[in-house]
């Protein structure tokens, strides 16, 4: 889909302003620029850890998710547990 989104200059500032339907639920975002085709891509920040890994996954970084909610996973470990004086 191809829509156009406006440029808008306040105080000498550019600003995107993005039609209704690409309205971002971040602040913060992405910018950055396709080297080939010189496209400016804008994408959402994550918005936890989840969606990140969830991310790597995806793009094959991440062979599978960690299980958090794991039993065997060391929540905490002490440094100095198996230490004697």
């Amino acid at each position: 889909m191809s829509e156009l989104a406006e440029i808008i200059y306040h105080n000498q500032q550019p600003f995107l302003k993005l039609p209704t339907f690409f309205q971002l639920n971040s602040k913060p975002v992405y910018l950055r620029q396709d080297p080939e085709t010189g496209d400016m891509i804008v994408s959402q920040t994550a918005s936890d850890w989840d969606d990140v890994l969830k991310e790597l996954q995806a793009l094959g970084e991440l062979e599978e998710l960690p299980d958090w909610q794991s039993p065997e996973r060391e929540i905490y470990r002490n440094p100095l547990a198996d230490w004697e004086d």
